[in-house]
């Protein structure tokens, strides 16, 4: 039974507190009835919030309303007698959402939870909530249990669509904003890097250095880190000396698998150079090293590496003066899938762009979406992900990101896009740009193939490869001719 003390109506929106208020949940975990007292704090009195008439059994959940710094002890109750027991406070850092839960685990220990970890919870409990009356003893138990199946499933298909709506128009809505935002945020020549969610140190032990992470975003689907002084200045100039003669105009992916050159979302040159080659130049090799390192240290369990992934891209920026109508910039875009679907094998998860030299006006690297700007530095690198290595699900567009115009200046970046469900025997080129097999492409598109299929033939079994052969030079022919019976009929024999 849900508990009659639920104060929240479940299913509907949590009402924003102002101030210190805070709307606290409990959620019994443990296998015995507990009972939640508030710890008066001038005189120790304990004031009991759970229902007066009964404790809080196994699996129930109870919510009322509290404030910051208040403290509260949960009970187990053993004939009358407190045996175990546990307090929380709620401490402004660990209640900055509206609705605050807490879990009294199996082994009785209190512990906070995500917010949105009890809402599901609730949520659930208030579809079989609603659907508990089907449970007739007069019925069969077959129909008894169908019935209350039929009822789950439609609540929980209902709950789905309308969370799936919201979700697309969240995503719609930020995506306009981040659109409406963009040429400000590049045209203000006095933004700064946005301000970090924490610092920490990442210790690389192939150098036995350390580097300075800023994490400006992070959610499990998309991260966004700023790394100090990730790049060499050798490492800079080897990568510019090698592509100096190669450099072309630079190619966003076409939509359709392929790419496209001329396109007015991008403009910049660009070359490339495959560093997983043995005979790539050195200090490359060593960069190769320490971005895996990192990505792996981040996007724990993936173990990414260099084999089959793409090349090291130079992609270089220069302004003509703040006046150019059209300069060199790269409109918002995304690196890899930004649907919030199920990860593509073989396609990218995350994204390093490391700074060699930066512009005296423009070049930010904006990323709209996740309200997060960062002002190139040379040296610096920003390292992105855009699946959660734990679900492979993709991001929802936190990650799309614009190179801001270049007005005054260079800017020279090294891009490196890594891919999960590559390797030496699949490299990133047996994939279109859609994450697509070339192979597979190939004899899906091929006409002739195609038409044995629809008519459950093989071609092994039933065509000799000479009659494919015409079929397919006739195909070809310009107002295709029509196919004499003489001319193209199968053989038997084999």
């Amino acid at each position: 039974m849900i508990s009659a003390f639920l104060l929240v109506a479940l299913g509907t929106a949590v009402t924003a507190y102002e101030g210190h208020q805070r709307l606290l949940s409990v959620w019994n975990e443990a296998d015995c009835p507990v009972e939640v007292y508030w710890i008066q704090s001038e005189t120790e009195t304990l004031i009991r919030m759970s229902d007066p008439d009964r404790q809080i059994p196994p699996g129930d959940i109870v919510s009322w309303n509290s404030y910051i710094s208040h403290e509260f002890l949960a009970t187990e109750r053993d004939g009358g007698k407190a045996s175990r027991s546990c307090r929380f406070t709620l401490l402004e850092e660990e209640s900055s959402e509206p609705h605050v839960a807490v879990s009294i685990t199996k082994d009785f220990q209190c512990q906070f939870m995500d917010h949105t970890q009890i809402v599901s919870k609730m949520e659930t409990r208030n579809i079989f909530a609603k659907c508990q009356h089907l449970q007739n003893p007069e019925l069969d138990a077959h129909n008894s249990v169908t019935k209350l199946v039929e009822c789950i499933e439609d609540a929980v298909s209902k709950k789905l669509e309308t969370l799936y709506n919201e979700q697309s128009h969240e995503i719609a809505l930020r995506k306009e904003v981040a659109r409406l935002g963009e040429n400000v945020q590049c045209a203000n020549a006095s933004v700064d890097t946005s301000p970090s969610l924490s610092d920490h140190l990442w210790h690389y032990g192939r150098e036995v250095r350390n580097y300075q992470v800023m994490v400006k975003h992070d959610r499990p689907s998309s991260k966004i880190h700023v790394i100090q002084d990730f790049v060499s200045p050798e490492e800079c100039k080897v990568m510019e000396d090698a592509v100096k003669l190669t450099l072309a105009p630079a190619l966003v992916f076409d939509g359709q698998g392929g790419n496209s050159i001329n396109n007015q979302h991008r403009k910049a040159s660009q070359a490339a150079i495959n560093v997983s080659s043995l005979d790539s130049p050195y200090p490359l090799q060593q960069l190769a090293h320490r971005i895996y390192a990192y990505t792996n240290s981040v996007m724990i369990g993936l173990n990414l590496t260099l084999d089959g992934q793409e090349p090291f891209n130079s992609i270089q920026y220069y302004g003509r003066g703040p006046r150019d109508l059209e300069p060199d910039r790269y409109s918002p875009h995304c690196d890899g899938a930004c649907n919030g679907r199920k990860h593509k094998p073989g396609t990218r998860v995350a994204t390093m762009i490391m700074y060699c030299e930066v512009p005296e006006l423009g070049g930010l690297t904006n990323f709209g979406n996740a309200g997060v700007q960062i002002k190139p530095r040379v040296g610096d690198t920003v390292f992105f992900s855009y699946m959660d290595p734990k679900t492979r699900i993709m991001d929802t567009g936190f990650t799309q990101h614009s190179g801001c115009p270049v007005y005054i200046g260079k800017k020279k970046i090294i891009s490196h896009w890594m891919r999960l469900g590559v390797d030496a025997e699949n490299p990133y080129t047996n994939l279109n740009t859609l994450g697509q097999k070339r192979d597979e492409l190939d004899e899906a598109d091929d006409p002739i193939k195609r038409m044995i299929e629809q008519v459950n033939l093989t071609v092994d079994a039933f065509v000799s490869k000479d009659w494919i052969e015409k079929l397919r030079a006739l195909h070809n022919v310009e107002g295709k001719a029509a196919c004499m019976q003489e001319q193209c009929a199968p053989t038997t024999e084999h």
